[in-house]
């Protein structure tokens, strides 16, 4: 008996018993760039297919272990309502295939959780009235085809997951057989070059002086005592027309990819129900890690423009270690991750591994810290994930305070920025938070940025660093399109 045809049947009967509807079938060929395999599907597929690839580097620019690459999806649920929400642990295990024995996905879920998710969580929290992009709270995509490109093997895996139900073992297996050879077409076909994209210019929903007003309301509220931190954003948007060769913002992804190499790049397309929507991004920070039961959480807080030398970079981080502002906001968004966690993890299990580290990314350094724990009996993986979204450094402290200023205080909804993107399962889960990102829809392209405000914050150092962090979606576009303006 062949290893694939083994491995089959070992997916099929554990799927048969633990009542699952799809199999797990993996054909492993030499290694290929995944983002070349993507182009290929996209320009096959373009504009029918829902398709996502997720990539990961480490932030000194090496490549993470594993990428992949999410094929022919489904548009799987939408939801605004407690309702739907319940439905969603149901499905994951129903529509799931099971884990797999060595590749930490195979199969499942993909998409985005809005910042306004916590809404549907937290009664006290509303929404801001005014919603710019009319999307529901949450976007999830169903993959049953992926492939999985392993970096450290240099393997790359076709995965299929078939339906079993009322199928014999040996229909199933011909019928992922089919499947496999599908990926493999759609995958292989040669690259052409695009066409760029028409960008115009850029433009935020609010001024500079808006910005510092907001810092100072901000601020208001620290002082009153209502919160010791709130996370406070503007909002960029520029005119964004994808050439039809190019495919929604793939050129803007293969730029923001090479110049900001980060743990979590990610280009997905939604379906035509979710208007032709597509999400990218280069994102630093996890929101929430769920592997084996054991969570994960790993607040970012403090950041500094990067030097233009190693030495500038070795002073600038030194300064940043010793900033009592930074360490003491830092510090406060650790707790926060920890009472997170402690709300579904073991209380003996809780631990913070890495406490205040500088990392150097792209254009800015950061703090960066760690937090894990073990998920009490009973807790399932994504109330877990859910009741700790969105992140407290992209709220503040006390969290739900924070939220109820920042609907306050800003213009409009955030939508994605602030949530988090990623894949689930119903026993794993590996989402990042949405910054550098961006949404296009409609032809416009959106992203956002802001900083955390404390009793010690200033109007303009917010401002300008609300701008340092928009830098790296802004940077990318201004080396792919010919019509740009600069922030007044």
């Amino acid at each position: 008996m062949n290893t694939q045809l083994k491995a089959f049947r070992q997916s099929f009967a554990q799927a048969k018993a633990e009542n699952r509807e799809r199999a797990t079938l993996v054909r492993t060929v030499k290694m290929r760039e995944p983002f070349e395999v993507y182009q290929s599907f996209i320009h096959q597929s373009y504009p029918s297919e829902i398709a996502c690839i997720m990539e990961s580097a480490t932030h000194d620019g090496t490549k993470g272990r594993f990428s992949y690459v999410c094929m022919n999806g489904t548009d799987y649920t939408t939801f605004n309502t407690k309702k739907e929400l319940g439905w969603l642990k149901e499905m994951l295990s129903r529509d799931c295939p099971p884990a797999h024995p060595t590749l930490p996905f195979v199969g499942g879920v993909v998409g985005c959780l809005t910042h306004e998710l916590i809404t549907l969580v937290e009664d006290t929290v509303k929404p801001h009235p005014i919603d710019p992009f009319q999307l529901p709270l949450g976007e999830l995509c169903f993959f049953a085809d992926v492939i999985v490109f392993d970096h450290e093997t240099q393997e790359m895996h076709y995965v299929t997951n078939v339906r079993i139900l009322n199928k014999t073992e040996t229909e199933a297996y011909s019928e992922g057989l089919v499947n496999l050879r599908a990926m493999e077409r759609m995958t292989s076909h040669k690259l052409v070059k695009w066409e760029l994209p028409l960008i115009g210019p850029i433009e935020s929903n609010m001024t500079q002086a808006e910005y510092c007003e907001m810092v100072l309301k901000g601020k208001e509220h620290i002082d009153a005592g209502d919160v010791f931190q709130v996370v406070l954003s503007q909002r960029f948007q520029v005119s964004y027309q994808s050439h039809r060769s190019e495919g929604p913002g793939l050129s803007l992804y293969a730029k923001l990819r090479e110049l900001n190499p980060s743990p979590f790049m990610f280009h997905m397309r939604f379906g035509q129900s979710m208007k032709g929507l597509t999400l990218l991004g280069a994102s630093p920070e996890i929101a929430v890690h769920i592997a084996n039961r054991e969570m994960c959480i790993r607040p970012i807080a403090g950041t500094r423009k990067r030097g233009a030398t190693p030495p500038e970079d070795k002073l600038i981080a030194l300064e940043l270690k010793n900033d009592p502002k930074e360490l003491a906001e830092h510090r406060m968004l650790v707790d926060l991750a920890r009472n997170d966690i402690g709300r579904f993890c073991k209380a003996d299990s809780i631990t913070i591994p890495e406490l205040m580290q500088v990392e150097p990314y792209s254009h800015v350094m950061h703090l960066t810290s760690e937090v894990r724990g073990k998920l009490r009996d009973g807790v399932h993986p994504l109330d877990a994930c859910l009741g700790s979204l969105p992140a407290g450094t992209l709220s503040g402290a006390p969290k739900v305070r924070a939220l109820q200023i920042i609907s306050e205080l800003e213009k409009s909804r955030r939508g994605p920025y602030g949530g988090a993107f990623g894949w689930m399962t119903d026993q794993a889960i590996n989402t990042c938070i949405f910054i550098r990102s961006a949404m296009l829809l409609k032809g416009m392209l959106c992203w956002q940025s802001g900083g955390g405000i404390v009793a010690d914050s200033t109007p303009q150092g917010e401002y300008y660093e609300s701008l340092a962090k928009a830098l790296a979606i802004e940077t990318a576009l201004k080396q792919i399109g010919k019509h740009w303006k600069n922030h007044e």
